[in-house]
């Protein structure tokens, strides 16, 4: 009886080697990478809110807070807010983090003042509602290759 290595090696020898194709992405579907593929640019590309809501330093927004609203961030370009202790910016989904920012209140555990939020959440801790800067995918990770049976497209 063959071991599985000795079977593998034996299927991969009679196999024989496909030539490396270079096509569109569109055409690739069902085929594999013949090279070793790394992500160059990191996914998201800068640290983002993940729910519609406050941009806060997570010390200063204890439940009953009260925090001056600085300014408004919307998804898209960034307006290079700054964030202070006792301070807010009010911030929507996939919209960039302020500079100074640690943490997301949602929106459903605040109450608007005027100028000012009202912390209604329990604990806000560092980073909650937050996507960092290659959350999903990291500069040097690995998204295909020809090692390991990572696929391309899933071929």
């Amino acid at each position: 009886m063959l071991s599985e290595e000795e079977a593998r090696t034996k299927i991969l020898t009679a196999v024989p080697t496909l030539p490396v194709a270079k096509v569109p992405l569109r055409q690739a579907a069902g085929r594999f990478s013949a090279t070793d593929l790394v992500a160059t640019t990191p996914l998201p590309s800068f640290d983002n809110s993940a729910m519609d809501g406050y941009a806060v330093i997570a010390s200063s927004a204890t439940k009953g807070a009260r925090l001056k609203i600085v300014g408004d961030q919307p998804a898209g370009v960034s307006r290079n807010l700054r964030v202070r202790p006792g301070q807010a910016v009010r911030i929507f989904t996939g919209a960039p983090l302020p500079a100074g920012a640690d943490a997301v209140v949602m929106q459903e555990e605040t109450k608007r003042d005027g100028d000012f939020v009202l912390i209604q959440a329990e604990a806000v801790s560092p980073g909650e509602f937050m996507r960092k800067t290659g959350g999903d995918l990291a500069v040097g990770q690995p998204v295909a290759g020809e090692a390991d049976d990572l696929a391309l497209l899933g071929g």
